[in-house]
């Protein structure tokens, strides 16, 4: 059984590595990036019915099933099937408030949207908005402006809930970016320099909570865990700085401002000298890759490049004939790089990743 979830992250981040890693003098891999993505476009694409349901084994009608589909759809260049399934979205997940819910007394089935309740609905708002469908632009934009002063990650602040993420922040602040809400996008910058500046140990650790202005270090009353990154253990939440690190380098672009530039690559060298594991995980490889071509393209750093690399090269590793991916999570890391053509994938120049953006840059970052 495909796990749907993370099919729809690996194809999205490959075409957005394809959009960062592309230039005059190469391309990552010779092409086999673009490969990759239009096998996996085309395989989803086969898979949207007349109606927009997504018939695959592993889907289900729940709105984790669906969120990511319009946006990736669009971006591979398959319009039909992108409107279809946002007809389906807006039939069947479109609240009357502009929320977008599996039910009306359900958000999902995935344990997910409780952490990130927002994440969702940025996706299919960004969708949307950029397909030119403002019947479900419009009410979805309408909801996420209560989300736009402090970025609470668990639910509306009109319900109490305070607490935010730096991806929350960053996710929200790429949607201001896109409909040209500079001031939430300056908040949302400024929210996490702030997580930044705070990190009580910044060689080691990273805490990703923060609640009324406060960092959060302390263990979770409700599942007795800390919530940080920390660079020694073999796993972690590491998409809390990769898409963080994605959003500073994009809101760099559009003010100029280096000191943000600067942050998104310090994130990213914390993330680099993380466990190894990072470049074989099910949820942070794709969201790693995306964020270091972004940054690697706009820098030329040597060492954020050659993240960038190693991490696509995993990807492509996943990849079946069909244009499915195997599930990264059931693989050994010490696999990665254990034949010859995945030696020779990773080994390749260095000229491959330090292009110019792509001129379709405005489809971003976002399917991560």
């Amino acid at each position: 059984m495909i796990n749907v979830a993370m099919f729809f992250v690996v194809i999205g981040a490959l075409t957005s590595v394809c959009l960062f890693a592309s230039s005059a003098d190469g391309r990552l891999f010779d092409g086999l990036l673009e490969d990759a993505s239009d096998k996996g476009c085309a395989f989803i694409a086969a898979h949207i019915s007349d109606d927009g349901r997504y018939n695959i084994s592993g889907s289900t009608e729940d709105l984790y099933s669906y969120f990511k589909l319009p946006l990736t759809l669009f971006t591979c260049g398959r319009l039909r099937e992108a409107n279809l399934v946002l007809d389906h979205i807006k039939r069947n997940f479109l609240q009357p408030d502009g929320d977008f819910k599996t039910s009306a007394d359900l958000k999902s089935e995935s344990t997910e949207a409780s952490f990130l309740y927002t994440y969702s609905n940025v996706f299919i708002v960004l969708a949307a908005h950029r397909m030119e469908r403002y019947d479900v632009a419009a009410p979805g934009l309408e909801y996420l402006q209560q989300y736009f002063t402090d970025f609470p990650s668990y639910g509306p602040p009109s319900e109490g809930y305070t607490a935010t993420h730096p991806m929350t922040t960053a996710n929200i602040g790429l949607l201001a970016l896109t409909v040209g809400d500079m001031k939430t996008a300056k908040r949302a910058a400024q929210l996490i320099k702030k997580f930044i500046k705070l990190q009580p140990d910044p060689e080691n650790l990273f805490y990703y909570t923060m609640d009324q202005g406060a960092l959060d270090t302390e263990p979770d009353s409700r599942l007795n865990m800390v919530f940080v990154v920390n660079k020694t253990r073999t796993t972690g939440f590491y998409m809390h700085l990769s898409i963080p690190a994605a959003f500073l380098a994009s809101y760099y672009r559009a003010t100029g401002k280096e000191v943000y530039l600067k942050l998104a690559k310090n994130l990213l060298y914390f993330l680099g000298s993380c466990h190894e594991n990072i470049y074989a995980l099910k949820t942070a490889t794709q969201k790693f890759a995306v964020a270091a071509s972004l940054v690697g393209t706009i820098t030329g750093d040597r060492d954020i490049n050659a993240m960038a690399e190693r991490a696509s090269a995993f990807l492509l590793d996943g990849l079946n004939e069909d244009g499915t991916f195997f599930d990264p999570a059931i693989r050994s890391p010490l696999s990665i790089g254990a034949t010859e053509h995945r030696r020779l994938l990773c080994q390749t120049t260095i000229s491959h990743a330090t292009p110019k953006f792509a001129s379709q840059m405005e489809l971003s970052f976002t399917h991560i």
